[in-house]
């Protein structure tokens, strides 16, 4: 061999081998956690709680709070800029990794500060009789109280009327009292989504909308000055609830795709009409309304029904024709305008599955100061980012997967930062997204936990909260009480052994398209009181009603941070994901039983027209291989983790318990609702806030009811053909979602039956 033939072989050989060895360093270094530059032991699972708990720090959330809460901060103003400021540092400040700014620009409405929105009584003669507030009586510098996108007008009417709720039953039980809604201007008290009650009031003829915060839900001890704030937490007259009437989620003018800054994209639709409000309407204080049921009497003396009266405190009337040939006018002066609004996001890398992401998040605008909603989740946020920021630097923690933190901007406007983003990353949340866990407003009270969940996160927030001790410390019988003992013993149902009531998720926060479009499983937790936030969204929810009637110490935001991060700490790091596949099964067979007996009872029953059979089969075939997945699980988690190491069947596993919900999202959406996809749990029809099982079922049922409540045959048959064929969907969902969970059943990891023949 030539001397030079054997120098390029020595050559190639020492390249080969200076290769290797640089392989093996990658391998050596990336095959192994390395949180910072030493290699630390990884702490067992009880350690990292421990630690995490204790790091919680009730004095840093109340500075959070402070910071978060001096300016009021509605998206779209400076202060909103000030505040995802303050976020994006603190993110940086705990060492999260990859903090950015997610912007989009979208239409959002805005008071008009130098003409308010009014509401004013004038005599036959054109004098004023009376004129409304449009603000509280409290120092601060924040809107007029207004309706996001209710459209700018000037209405005038002869007749006002009292609509309850506002809902089709109250329209319903006035057109029985000979009352005539149609051309008049409608008065309510709150209940349900807002959107709802002025859509529905437009449904029967209203020309305009007013809704007060009844004393019952505000001040349910007296409005005497001494039993409200600033001396008890409860509300003052003046209080108004401030808010969106906007019916969709997102960009108004982007529903379905995402709006992009103008210099990347420029394209927008119109604002679809059925999700915009086609009548004007305004909030109003409890005093101004009783000033205008006073006037009302005049009117007519009937009796009402004890439901449409619910505080001692007040005098209601139905209302009618206004005596003396006065008038009401309703004005409102709104105008829309488009704002850059920007999400705040940062993680935690995951360590083993770093492309498996667990999320939590809250929004942090605000109508006002924000003080409960949404800022003292913020506030907890913002620790949980220090806690689990700081343990990870410390190089001994590193999670499994990674932890997703999400700060969302103009979720009051509709949910419109978390849904851009979600339709930004649709995919990569399709693949990627584990679970998402919410907080809006943390702490509401102090009467107990309360949660909003889907089955499969049922089992761990209960195990979750069983390991926080409740900040009341106190219950007859039990020593140290848990979250969980307080919870239950305040809406522990019998009939189940004293469990817990669990509330399910619907669309009343950012939870809301991470399930709804993606089929991500999602939760959304809190503390609450003996009524929902008496100061929500007014201009009494300040820093100053937290700290002196709501949660003096912080404790309770100390507790939901405890809970919050228990969660998903179990979630990045559990080996098999901790979903509880039985109870979903479970759900899914409990919601169609009650709905198949709601259809079978109906006047007009609508059984003839669908196989109800071929569901229930369904359902009970999903059930078994439920089954199936939780033996599987059982042995994985109690066989001393032999098992644990067939990363491969675990991963199998874990990617059924994660995607199951995938199942069930319909791309073409529900009958009618094009972006609501989850055919299992989504908000009810009449009610955004609420939540309905096989919704699109009930929805055709509902719709089909109505045109024959109105001798439309048409409109009967088209939407009897709607339930046909949303039906047979769903059936077909269900029956393919069984499948989807086959799972090995030998070593050569053969399955039962999974595609269909």
């Amino acid at each position: 061999m030539q001397a030079s033939t054997k120098a390029l072989f020595a050559f190639f050989a020492l390249l080969a081998a200076a290769t290797l060895i640089g392989i093996g360093i990658l391998v050596g270094y990336y095959g192994i956690r390395h949180p910072t530059d030493s290699i630390l032991p990884k702490l067992p699972d009880e350690e990292v709680r421990q630690r995490l708990f204790a790091n919680i720090n009730s004095e840093k959330i109340r500075e959070h709070l402070r910071s978060l809460t001096r300016k009021s901060h509605p998206s779209g103003t400076i202060a909103n800029d000030e505040v995802a400021e303050y976020i994006y540092n603190s993110y940086k400040n705990s060492g999260l990794e990859g903090v950015h700014y997610a912007n989009y620009e979208v239409l959002l409405s805005r008071p008009n500060e130098t003409t308010p929105n009014s509401v004013q009584i004038v005599n036959a003669d054109g004098s004023l009789l009376l004129s409304l507030k449009y603000c509280e009586n409290t120092s601060g510098t924040f809107d007029n109280s207004y309706f996001a996108y209710s459209p700018a007008a000037s209405v005038t009417a002869d007749t006002l009327i009292y609509a309850n709720l506002a809902r089709d039953d109250d329209f319903k039980r006035l057109k029985q009292e000979n009352l005539n809604v149609n051309g008049s201007v409608i008065i309510a008290r709150y209940g349900g989504f807002r959107g709802d009650q002025v859509k529905i009031a437009a449904k029967y003829g209203a020309k305009a909308v007013m809704l007060f915060l009844d004393p019952s839900a505000v001040a349910p001890y007296g409005i005497n000055e001494s039993q409200v704030y600033p001396n008890t937490q409860w509300m003052p007259g003046s209080a108004m609830e401030r808010g969106s009437v906007f019916l969709g989620k997102g960009d108004p003018q982007s529903q379905g795709f995402v709006s992009e800054p103008y210099d990347k994209l420029t394209y927008r639709a119109q604002s679809d009409p059925n999700d915009m409000p086609q009548i004007p309407a305004t909030p109003i204080g409890y005093e101004d309304a009783q000033r205008l049921f006073d006037l009302m009497r005049d009117s007519t003396n009937r009796n009402l029904p004890s439901s449409w009266t619910p505080s001692r405190f007040m005098n209601y009337a139905y209302g009618g024709k206004l005596s003396n040939n006065r008038k009401i006018t309703l004005t409102t002066t709104n105008y829309e305008v488009s704002k850059r609004i920007r999400n705040v996001i940062g993680r935690i890398q995951g360590c083993e599955e770093p492309d498996r992401y667990v999320l939590l998040g809250n929004h942090y605008d605000a109508w006002t100061m924000g003080g409960i909603d949404p800022n003292s989740g913020t506030a907890v946020l913002l620790e949980l980012a220090r806690t689990a920021g700081e343990l990870r630097k410390s190089g001994f923690w590193c999670p499994r997967r990674t932890i997703v933190f999400g700060s969302w901007d103009a979720e009051e406007y509709g949910l419109i930062g978390s849904t851009e983003w979600v339709e930004e990353n649709l995919q990569i949340l399709q693949e990627r997204a584990v679970a998402y866990i919410n907080v809006d407003a943390a702490v509401r009270g102090r009467i107990s936990f309360w949660a909003l969940s889907m089955p499969l996160l049922d089992k761990l927030i209960y195990e979750s909260t069983k390991l926080v001790p409740d900040p009341h410390n106190l219950l007859s019988g039990v020593a140290n009480p848990s979250v969980y003992d307080i919870w239950a013993n305040t809406s522990g149902r019998p009939e189940s052994g004293g469990i817990p009531i669990m509330g399910k998720v619907a669309a009343g926060s950012d939870y809301a398209n991470f399930v709804n479009m993606v089929g991500i499983t999602s939760a959304d937790i809190r503390y609450v009181g003996e009524k929902s936030n008496p100061a929500y969204h007014t201009g009494f929810e300040t820093f100053e009603y937290v700290e002196r009637h709501i949660d003096p110490d912080f404790k309770y935001h100390v507790a939901v941070g405890q809970v919050w991060i228990e969660i998903v700490r179990a979630l990045a790091e559990s080996d098999v994901l901790p979903f509880s596949i039985v109870d979903l099964a479970s759900d899914m067979y409990a919601s169609w039983e009650v709905l198949k007996n709601n259809i079978a009872s109906q006047q007009h029953p609508f059984s003839h027209e669908i196989n109800l059979g071929a569901l229930s089969d369904a359902v009970l075939t999903f059930g078994n291989y439920s089954q199936n997945l939780n033996t599987l699980l059982v042995k994985l988690k109690g066989d001393g983790g032999m098992l644990l190491k067939n990363r491969t069947l675990v991963n199998e596993v874990n990617n059924r318990l994660m995607k199951v919900e995938r199942m069930f999202v319909d791309p073409s959406g529900l009958p009618n609702r094009p972006l609501i996809r989850h055919i299992l749990q989504a908000p009810a029809k009449a009610n955004a806030y609420g939540s309905s099982s096989f919704a699109g079922i009930a929805d055709c049922v509902a719709y089909a009811n109505e045109a024959m409540e109105k001798g439309d045959e048409g409109g009967r048959n088209y939407w009897i053909n709607q339930l046909k064929l949303h039906y047979t969907k769903v059936v077909q969902m269900v029956n393919r979602a069984a499948r989807f969970l086959a799972v090995p059943v030998n070593n050569n990891h053969e399955y039962t039956e999974s595609l269909s023949r």
